[in-house]
């Protein structure tokens, strides 16, 4: 039987024992593991493990070099986000889903990661719309513009 010693802020509050097999919910915190599905799920490279990096918004946000393999392309697609919660789970779930082990088909060796033209052109308008760099600073940082 484990227990846990609640606080606050005037110190030890209460002591909560638990009985074997009863659940415990917590909030996801920063650098746990979760995994994402796209349905339909056709393929292994359709669940990806990732790291959990919270922020203000009511949204979660992924890298867009993985939405080719889970065939998202930013036009309201549903993904789903699971949280295995024993250490077990999570091990099996980063040993299986882990971005860097989909590197490569498993088929053919070729590298599965690229970004879709989509998210390029919408990369390349929020880079022109919000990032304006002068002349001195684009030829400081070792670009060679032509005008």
């Amino acid at each position: 039987m484990a227990s846990l010693l609640i606080h606050s802020e005037k110190g030890p509050k209460a002591t909560h024992f638990f009985k074997p097999s009863q659940v415990v919910h917590r909030k996801i915190t920063e650098g746990d593991v979760i995994f994402i599905n796209r349905q339909p799920t056709t393929h292994k490279h359709s669940l990806q493990a990732l790291f959990v990096s919270i922020h203000d918004d009511h949204t979660f946000k992924i890298n867009p070099l993985i939405c080719g393999l889970l065939r998202a392309d930013f036009d309201g697609d549903c993904i789903h986000m699971f949280y295995p919660r024993s250490p077990e789970a999570k091990a099996e779930v980063m040993e299986l889903f882990a971005v860097e082990k989909q590197l490569l088909s498993p088929h053919s060796r070729d590298v599965l990661q690229s970004i879709s033209s989509k998210a390029f052109v919408w990369i390349l308008y929020i880079i022109l719309t919000f990032f304006f760099l002068f002349l001195r600073q684009t030829c400081s940082c070792g670009h060679r513009i032509s005008i």
